[in-house]
């Protein structure tokens, strides 16, 4: 994907960007605040009112929150694609 630049003109109603982890494989799991180390988990990221824009994930880690290297995975790579 080429990276464009440049000045947007126009108008447009700002995206709403809704994030969940969502118990188990697929949308169709519950959200779920805490969870354990190998339960499965369903990232799901939805944006609406994007008829005019071109938005994409990347770049997304998961952590538990101590700093370690040892304890980051990373989900999404830079072009958006799963990891897992």
């Amino acid at each position: 994907m080429e990276e464009q630049t440049g000045i947007v003109t126009g108008t447009g109603s700002l995206p709403a960007l809704q994030i969940q982890i969502l118990d188990g494989h697929g949308i169709i799991g519950n959200a779920v605040r805490h969870a354990r180390v190998g339960q499965p988990l369903t990232l799901d990221i939805v944006l609406e009112n994007t008829e005019i824009y071109d938005f994409y994930a990347h770049s997304c880690i998961a952590h538990d929150g101590s700093n370690n290297a040892d304890a980051l995975v990373q989900i999404i790579d830079a072009n958006g694609l799963s990891c897992i």
